[in-house]
Parts: structure tokens; C-alpha cells; sequence
């Protein structure tokens, strides 16, 4: 435009043609304005299209957006009516109808069946939709370096495995260790002339590890989860898997529960706490002591203050777990308290009483009466084991504190690790000895000499391998009359099983008047003084989940090495 400003000013001060201007020059100043005028509008021309595309470009992302907010919308209905339906679900599986007609539902099936009338339905659990099956041109069990190494130690491992006449059983787990991760090696070991077993176990944040449950073995892969899972089901079906035990599921996403379909074998489930039923693990509240199972309403309130680690609530987490474990073939439990709790969650599920294999190859030895404690002796009483909240660390913590601001004769004794700082001599009459490897305890245990072991556990433990070392031991023992410890210890002298939320003066209390026994050395008594008594476990106890079960015998029946997938590879 300011050419068109110039080239007017020029014109204004111009002589008229009249006054002496050529046509000629004022035709040529007319055609310049022309053309500029014609580029200006080509310029506004594409600026107008340039406006047009952002304000389309616009409307298409609020389009975009308000697409994204129905479809939140909708989700967010889908998750009210996943919810609704899931309370349903319990309300009719509850019912009382449902339960008095159900019997009466299975007996005319099965006299349908056997007149004839109706014909067996096979049912096939649901596929996994995330993954779908590996097939040889999606999935490569081994890298192709090991693939084509005759002499590599994978490839010679995987030919060992797949040669075998053994039935292959995959053992799922997390990897903390504990006595989930004793109970899978232990079982490994216990049937290792009639099983291979391999153990897929999770790790914090990283790959799933798949190893071969024998110390004689050094087969160990990792498959990161899920972009690997082809990879690791081809490799299972190429190593002839044919049994899968799911021991824990924690640090891992909930499509492992699945992985059996996939390799088309059955499945079999362990209790080695109640993760299926509380996502806190161990009915536990936020104050880390037991709960007391007082109903829904409360595991809604609980999982609403702790979320699941899966944001789901309590009634899908449940209904997951219902649906998992009523396919089981087992559902195993180490105690009949264990079984008991786990049958009033998933009632249909086929529990039996399966405790571990610990106390086959070393039973209990008699219980040693105590040597007559001289007076001015302290009574050494020792925690074994890991000493967290829910196994009594803080109650432990509070009596040393009590016994050394009053002086009392009593001497706490840590043989584990603790889980926060505690408070230990000579604030407290507490000493901490450290950490010990699994093997060295009983050796520990006969060193140390305690007077008496004590288990301050406010959670119901479902089995604890460290009473086992000291049953073996033949130590006398206290312990909470929560999980398994009662039906454990019943029919033992020089044994007391106490209220599992005893306060910390009173646990003193009872530690002074049972080192004034210690010093008699005479016959154990009970809380009165009177001669103790053996009592059995409780007929409450006692269910359909008791039926004659065991490892040796029922554990394997019917299971033999599956096909592999392929030919094995060339030694």
C-alpha cells in the first residue's frame, strides 16, 4: 500500500493533461496501480483461506473434545453398572433361595444326565482378550542366538527339559521370599523324583523371571510383561508345562491369572494369606492389627481409605478372585483356620486342607520341661523370625519398654530383622541379634537356649514356618489365639495361647508369672494356676474342606508332560 500512497502523491502534484501530461504516461501510472491493487488482493485472498483452515482445524478439536468427554461419560456409567451388577452378583449368590435351591437345581441335572435327557456341556473358560495366542511366526521362545547354539547352556537346558518324562508343573508367585517362597521350594524338593517344576516370580519394577526350581539347575530367563508374554507362553508350551499352581499374585497385573488358559492346562490355587480377599494381604486396618471380618460395609470403608492396587473396588477385586478361584481345581490351605476363612469368601470354591511338608521330613520333637530357672536369672524370652506390625513388632516393643522402666526380670530376645527402629537396650530390655539364614536357625536355636519362643502376632497367620523350626526344637512356645497357632499347638505342654490383642502390661504380667513356673520347673499351668490341660481343636474348625488330602498322593494324579509345541531343537 505504500507504493499506492507514493504514486497517488505523485499524481496530485502533477500538471493535468491539459497542462501539459502525456496520455501515454497517465495510462502506464494507471496500469502500476492496477497491478498493485491485484497483489494486494491475492495477499488478502490467502489470508482469508488461512483464517478459514485454523477456524475448521478449531471446530474439529472441540469436536475431538467433546467426543472424549462422552466417551468418559459412558466409561464412568460402565464402572456404576460394573459395580451395581457385581453387588448384585454377591446378593444372589448370598441368597437364601440360591442356597436351599441349588442342591435341588444339581440333582435334576444330574438325573437329566442319566436318563438321558440332557447331554454334558463342556465349558471352556474365557480366552484372554489383551494377548492373543502365540503362534510360531509371532513369537520366539529362545533368542535366535541360543536357538541355533547347540553348546549354549539355555539351549542344552531347555533340551534337558523338554526330554524329561517328568510332568512339568509352573509355580506363579511373587518374589519376596517368606514362607510363600520356602513352601514353593520346599514342595519342589518334596516331589522332585515325580515333578519338574519351574517358578515364574515377579520382581519390583522390573521383568518376570522364569527359573527351574533346582538348586542342581541353572535355567533362568526374564520376560518383561505383558509386550513378552507370546514369547514366554511359547517358551512354556515348548517346555511341556502341563500344570500350573498359583502360589501369590502380588506384583503381578491381573492378566497372569489367565496364563493357564493359554497353555490349556488346569490350575491349582494356595492360601498363603488372604490377598484374594483383602488387598491389604492380611485383614489387617491401617493401625496394622486384625480387622475382625466384620462385613462388606467395612471392606468397602477400608478399601475406600487404602485403594486396591488395582483402583478397583472391593466388590469387583472379590468378584475377580470369586470367579479365579471357583475354577481351581484346588484351592489348598496350610491350616484349618486358613481353610475356614477362605471358605466363608468364595464358598463354592474346592478347598482342602493341605498343610505344607516341612514337619513330614523333620517332626516335632517332644517338648523339653524346663530346667528350674535360678531366682536371680532373667526369663529369656525370644522373637524369631521377621518382626513387623502385624506379627506383634509394636506390643513387643511397648513390653520391653515396660519391663526395663520397672526393672523386671525379663529379657527380649530379636533372632530377625525389624521393620522400623526399635528401641533396644538399655532403654529398652531388648536385644536384637540380626538377620540368620533359613538353615542356620535350628543350630541358632540350640546355641541361643531360649527359655521360651513367643509369636505376638495380631494378624491370623495361615501356617509360619518359624514355628516349625521350634516345634522341632521342642521349645515351649507362646502365641495369639489368632490364624493357625491354636490347632497347631493344641494337645502341647508348655504352651499358652493368649487373646491376640493382650495389652502390653498384661503380656508382662503373664511373662512374670510364667518365669515364677520356670523357676518351680514343675508341671505348666494355665491362667488360674490349675494343672494345664490339652484341648483339641475346636469343631468349628472342622468342614467339607477336611476330606483326606494330600501332597504324595492327590497333588500330581492325572498329570503327565504335556505335548511340546515343536521338535526340540538339535543337541
Amino acid at each position: 500500500m505504500g507504493s499506492l500512497d507514493r504514486s497517488s502523491s505523485s499524481l496530485s502534484c502533477a500538471q493535468l493533461p491539459g497542462e501539459g501530461v502525456s496520455a501515454a504516461s497517465l495510462l502506464a501510472l494507471v496500469q502500476t496501480q492496477s497491478a498493485q491493487l491485484a497483489l494486494v488482493e491475492q495477499q488478502l485472498s490467502a489470508v482469508q483461506q488461512s483464517h478459514r483452515q485454523v477456524v475448521a482445524a478449531l471446530q474439529q478439536a472441540q469436536g475431538q473434545l467433546a467426543h472424549q468427554q462422552h466417551i468418559v461419560q459412558e466409561l464412568e456409567q460402565l464402572r456404576q453398572q460394573h459395580q451395581a451388577l457385581a453387588a448384585h452378583l454377591h446378593e444372589i449368590q448370598t441368597s437364601t433361595v440360591i442356597r436351599v435351591t441349588r442342591p435341588l437345581v444339581r440333582a435334576k441335572l444330574g438325573l437329566d444326565l442319566a436318563l438321558g435327557r440332557r447331554q454334558a456341556a463342556t465349558v471352556r473358560p474365557p480366552a484372554m482378550a489383551t494377548v492373543p495366542a502365540p503362534t510360531p511366526s509371532d513369537a520366539s521362545p529362545l533368542p535366535a542366538s541360543v536357538q541355533n547354539d547347540p553348546v549354549h547352556p539355555l539351549h542344552q537346558d531347555v533340551v534337558r527339559l523338554r526330554s524329561s518324562v517328568l510332568p512339568r508343573v509352573l509355580a506363579v508367585s511373587h518374589g519376596w521370599g517368606g514362607g510363600t517362597q520356602q513352601h514353593v521350594e520346599e514342595l519342589a524338593r518334596h516331589l522332585r523324583e515325580q515333578a519338574i517344576f519351574l517358578l515364574l516370580s515377579s520382581q519390583d519394577n522390573g521383568p518376570l523371571r522364569l527359573r527351574w526350581l533346582d538348586e542342581r539347575e541353572s535355567f533362568s530367563q526374564e520376560f518383561q510383561w505383558p509386550s513378552e508374554q507370546a514369547a514366554l507362553v511359547a517358551l512354556l508350551r515348548e517346555l511341556g508345562v502341563s500344570h500350573v499352581h498359583y502360589h501369590h499374585l502380588v506384583g503381578h497385573t491381573p492378566e497372569v491369572m489367565h496364563l493357564h488358559e493359554h497353555l490349556g492346562v488346569a490350575y491349582d490355587f494356595t492360601a498363603h494369606d488372604y490377598y484374594s480377599a483383602c488387598p491389604q494381604i492380611s485383614l489387617t486396618t491401617a493401625q496394622k492389627t486384625y480387622c475382625g471380618e466384620q462385613g462388606l460395609a467395612q471392606c468397602r470403608a477400608c478399601v475406600h481409605e487404602r485403594p486396591a492396587p488395582t483402583q478397583e473396588t472391593i466388590d469387583a477385586w472379590q468378584l475377580r478372585h470369586r470367579l479365579f478361584l471357583h475354577q481351581a481345581r484346588w484351592v489348598l490351605a496350610p491350616s484349618h483356620d486358613c481353610a475356614q476363612r477362605v471358605q466363608r469368601y468364595f464358598p463354592q470354591a474346592r478347598i482342602r486342607y493341605a498343610p505344607h511338608t516341612d514337619m513330614l521330613e523333620h517332626p516335632a520333637a517332644p517338648v523339653r520341661a524346663p530346667l528350674p530357672l535360678p531366682a536371680p536369672r532373667h526369663l529369656r524370652i525370644f522373637l524369631v523370625g521377621g518382626l513387623s506390625a502385624i506379627k506383634g513388632g509394636d506390643v513387643a516393643e511397648a513390653v520391653a519398654l515396660e519391663a526395663a522402666r520397672l526393672n523386671a526380670p525379663i529379657e527380649l530376645h530379636l533372632l530377625g530383622y525389624v521393620f522400623r527402629t526399635f528401641k533396644a537396650q538399655p532403654e529398652a530390655s531388648l536385644t536384637i541379634h540380626g538377620s540368620y539364614q533359613e538353615h542356620d536357625l535350628p543350630r541358632l536355636l540350640q546355641r541361643l537356649q531360649p527359655d521360651v519362643v513367643w509369636f505376638p502376632a495380631v494378624w491370623p497367620e495361615t501356617y509360619s514356618y518359624t514355628l516349625s523350626t521350634c516345634l522341632q526344637a521342642g521349645l515351649p512356645v507362646v502365641t495369639t489365639d489368632l490364624g493357625a497357632f491354636p490347632e497347631r499347638l493344641a494337645q502341647r505342654p508348655w504352651t499358652w495361647v493368649r487373646p491376640w490383642n493382650t495389652s502390653a502390661g498384661d503380656w508382662l504380667a503373664f511373662f512374670l508369672r510364667l518365669r515364677q513356673q520356670f523357676i518351680a520347673a514343675g508341671a505348666p499351668t494355665d491362667e488360674a494356676g490349675q494343672p494345664w490341660e490339652p484341648s483339641g481343636v475346636p469343631e468349628a474348625r472342622l468342614g467339607r474342606h477336611d476330606e483326606d488330602w494330600n501332597y504324595a498322593r492327590d497333588y500330581l494324579q492325572g498329570l503327565a508332560p504335556a505335548s511340546v509345541a515343536a521338535a526340540p531343537a538339535s543337541a
